[in-house]
């Protein structure tokens, strides 16, 4: 999906309030061009946004302050208010990039690109009466209002938080195909899915048995090693 950091967002209603479940995670891939900037009075460029009077949830970019380009979470909900936030570094880079949110009760994680980034147990339940949106913000504050500029895609919401190994297997699963190109090192502890092609450089060894399926037809065999 494109945004132009002007005026194009996406509704998708009110019926998803996953920022009232008790358990929740929010994956997506967003690549930020640079654009959009409306000075420091704006509270950030949106992915996702569910946000109506002093009951915020907003997954942003902060284009601007000291922290330019840094990516975040904001919860506020009857005077408590909460954040999680992504590396400090600049996103605006034209570059696609993995986010996700998790929460398990009062526990949340922040992931970026497949690496938790900050965690704690101070997450709680907002309860918005506002519509769930894609790219901006249906807040009646204006200073909210500010549109995605750039691309946000493989946007998936999940009723339970997801563990590690399934976060890391959603990053792996888009890296191949989001960035097009070589993810340097794979390390998994149960199993290995690769959804699309796999592209090896160097030597790629298996300990345990592998699997491939149509359209080559079944195959099945004990350990395998490629040495380029």
């Amino acid at each position: 999906m494109f945004f132009d950091g002007a005026s194009g967002y996406i509704d998708a209603g009110p019926t998803l309030d996953f920022p009232a479940w008790d358990q929740y995670t929010l994956s997506l891939w967003f690549l930020h061009n640079g654009g959009g900037y409306l000075g420091d009075y704006q509270y950030g460029q949106k992915m996702i946004d569910k946000t109506s009077w002093y009951h915020d949830w907003r997954l942003y970019l902060w284009p601007g302050g000291g922290n330019g380009g840094g990516i975040g979470l904001h919860m506020y909900e009857n005077g408590f208010l909460y954040d999680l936030c992504g590396a400090p570094v600049n996103y605006m880079d034209n570059a696609w990039h993995h986010v996700v949110v998790t929460r398990d009760g009062t526990n949340g994680q922040f992931w970026v690109d497949g690496a938790v980034t900050s965690s704690g147990g101070g997450m709680f339940s907002v309860y918005s009466d506002s519509d769930v949106c894609v790219g901006y913000s249906f807040s009646g504050d204006s200073y909210q209002q500010t549109c995605w500029s750039g691309m946000l895609d493989e946007v998936r919401v999940f009723d339970r938080a997801l563990s590690s190994n399934e976060v890391a297997s959603l990053y792996m699963e888009g890296a191949l195909r989001m960035t097009n190109s070589v993810v340097n090192q794979v390390s998994v502890s149960t199993n290995l899915t690769v959804c699309g092609g796999l592209t090896v450089t160097g030597r790629v060894s298996f300990a345990r048995g592998v699997f491939y399926s149509r359209p080559l037809g079944d195959l099945a065999c004990g350990i395998y090693t490629n040495v380029p």
